[in-house]
């Protein structure tokens, strides 16, 4: 009987080591997982940092540039303005741009401020 008792208990301790080992696996696997993970997220923030920094430099550009445009149509239209009635006049007051053709692009400058105006662009 005692063969009996110590074939049992090798066979529950096989049993168990087997187990054991699956569960030593398994938690393993679960740390190199959450490992895996973790690094995959520090990698994306950091990509993600980088983005933010690059749209910010676009972003910067992008305002400068509304800024000399809008700028430039409000010379344009400060300029224009003392042609709208006679139009552009050479030196022997022949007509070198007429008045309509002043008072259009008046009126398409004015919509391209009111534009960027209306868009919330602020320029100091």
């Amino acid at each position: 009987m005692r063969d009996v008792g110590e074939d049992a208990t090798a066979k529950l301790a096989r049993s168990l080591g087997r187990y054991q080992a699956l569960v030593v696996g398994g938690l393993a696997f679960i740390v190199a997982l959450a490992i895996t993970l973790i690094g995959v997220m520090v990698f994306l923030a950091f990509n993600l940092g980088h983005q933010s920094a690059k749209l910010e430099d676009v972003a910067e550009e992008t305002h400068t540039a509304l800024c000399a445009l809008y700028q430039k149509e409000v010379v344009a239209q400060r300029e224009a303005i003392p042609f709208r009635k006679t139009g552009l006049l050479d030196a022997r007051g022949n007509v070198i741009i007429s008045a309509e053709l002043i008072q259009r692009g008046i009126d398409q400058r004015k919509d391209t401020i009111d534009a960027l105006k209306g868009s919330g662009l602020s320029c100091s």
